[in-house]
């Protein structure tokens, strides 16, 4: 099972470094403001090493987010549930107009947000977020007034259900408004050991809705040369599986089956 396949830490530290440097950089500040809230995402699981083959070809076409001299950034996030995980069983019934509510800390530059993520029925995804002093492992007044205002569930309704961690690379297109994300090391704090995906990434491209060249993208176009297709992927959903054997998950099965394939075969594409 997935569970025993866990264990080792990634060891391509060295690797992703040699990667990066042939990127030139963006700064915090010049991609302030520049990310859509209302946009397509479009996952990709699949292994580290594919990872660096589909790079090494795209340094001319994107730049590296670079925060303090370090090109990853960690992040640590706090997922909140009603009792009886609402949010959780309306993804996995494929419903639409659903909701993710989070506290997210950046640890490079230890800023903090409550988010609300949502899917819409067009397919789009929209965030909004609330600036915090700290990682709020409780919603606090603020957070709890945030909820209340923009999600259709009550912050009262809900409480801490699912802490992970993961790396994340962010990459910038020169010509045009798309973000590439590759999310690595990822791992469920379980308040004792953790419990660890090794060898996987999760990329996710994201575009605004209005760009009609989606299909175009540079970075799409590589994955479909390596026959690699996208897929619905929740860190939260999979990562609750993990920890959680009671909560009906029939339509995540084909996620787990990818996600024991890929670790157990590191040459696997999907």
């Amino acid at each position: 099972m997935l569970r025993e396949s866990m264990g080792l830490r990634s060891a391509a530290t060295s690797q992703w470094q040699d990667i990066l440097a042939r990127f030139g950089t963006v700064s915090l500040q010049q991609i302030s403001g520049s990310a859509t809230n209302d946009r397509i995402d479009t996952k990709f699981v699949l292994r580290e090493e594919l990872v660096f083959d589909l790079l090494s070809d795209l340094a001319g076409e994107y730049l590296v987010l670079d925060v303090d001299s370090k090109r990853h950034t960690t992040y640590r996030t706090q997922y909140f549930d009603t009792e009886s995980f609402s949010f959780f069983r309306r993804h996995h019934a494929g419903g639409s107009n659903r909701y993710k509510v989070r506290a997210r800390t950046y640890l490079n530059t230890q800023v903090s947000y409550v988010e609300i993520k949502s899917k819409t029925g067009r397919g789009t995804t929209t965030k909004l977020r609330h600036r915090t002093d700290q990682f709020e492992t409780q919603l606090l007044a603020g957070s709890r007034e945030f909820v209340d205002d923009n999600c259709a569930t009550r912050a009262a309704d809900l409480r801490p259900t699912l802490r992970n961690n993961f790396d994340r690379i962010q990459l910038v297109s020169k010509e045009s408004p798309e973000r590439l994300t590759i999310d690595l090391n990822l791992e469920v704090d379980t308040g004792a050991a953790p419990i660890r995906l090794p060898g996987i990434a999760v990329a996710e491209f994201k575009q605004e809705r209005s760009d009609r060249n989606h299909r175009d993208a540079d970075f799409l176009k590589r994955m479909r040369a390596f026959n690699v297709r996208p897929t619905a992927f929740s860190k939260y959903c999979m990562c609750l599986l993990l920890t959680n054997d009671d909560i009906k998950h029939n339509r995540f099965k084909p996620q787990l089956r990818r996600l024991n394939r890929l670790m157990e075969e590191p040459n696997a594409y999907c």
